[in-house]
């Protein structure tokens, strides 16, 4: 799957997280990848799915239902695709022939997609030379765009590390204490890889029920479960 732009250009390593995905949405030129545009053949349709198109070899009666809610692009071309979705269709001509070129050898000189291992992982491994980088050659061709929506936000009460909420000059405040959305991200605006925000609150919100049962942090965990 490759996501290209209004000039049928990629933009980003599709397989970075959703988070720097719409950052690479917004930092396009004249807002170019708003929406973006996610283009597959019928083969990686039919084995991977799609968006809510999950199942693999989905009938071809239940694959036109989405296709007539518009959700799903269909053609015989990629021309005729891109006309339909309405971005430019020699970009999008040349983007795929480059891209399958880096399918077949395993090397996205564009983007380094398939090098890291957060997008390994969502790879398929079967898929040689790269988990990544499959070629988009039979027909038909199919599109999905893809608008920035917000999730959930890296904003919230600042804290220390106890969990203990801060004032504005960076102090305490008594009995009060912030965890998971409600604090402000430890990973500041960053994203690394999926359960941060789980793990950052279950840590936090632990730390702060230490603090605020008068338990040293550095007692560790059976105490409390003893009752003391």
């Amino acid at each position: 799957m490759i996501a290209v732009d209004a000039h049928g250009k990629r933009f980003v390593d599709e397989s970075c997280s959703y988070h720097r995905f719409v950052r690479a949405m917004f930092e396009s030129k004249d807002s170019a990848a708003v929406p973006a545009w996610l283009i597959v053949d019928s083969r990686t349709l039919a084995k991977y799915g799609l968006g809510m198109i999950t199942m693999p070899h989905l009938p071809r009666a239940a694959l036109k239902r989405y296709v007539k809610d518009g959700y799903l692009y269909e053609a015989q071309t990629l021309a005729g695709l891109a006309s339909q979705i309405g971005i430019d269709a020699s970009g999008l001509e040349v983007t795929v022939k480059r891209y399958n070129e880096f399918a077949a050898t395993g090397v996205d000189e564009d983007f380094g997609k398939g090098e890291l291992l957060f997008g390994q992982v969502a790879g398929d491994p079967e898929n040689r030379p790269n988990p990544n980088i499959g070629p988009l050659q039979k027909a038909p061709f199919y599109a999905m765009a893809v608008v920035p929506t917000p999730l959930a936000t890296a904003y919230g009460v600042v804290t220390d590390g106890n969990g203990q909420a801060l004032d504005a000059a960076g102090e305490p405040v008594a009995g009060l204490y912030a965890a998971g959305n409600d604090a402000a991200s430890v990973m500041g605006s960053e994203y690394p890889g999926a359960g941060v925000q789980v793990g950052s609150g279950l840590t936090f919100g632990w730390a702060a029920a230490l603090h605020a049962a008068g338990v040293p942090q550095s007692a560790g965990s059976l105490e409390v479960l003893e009752g003391n």
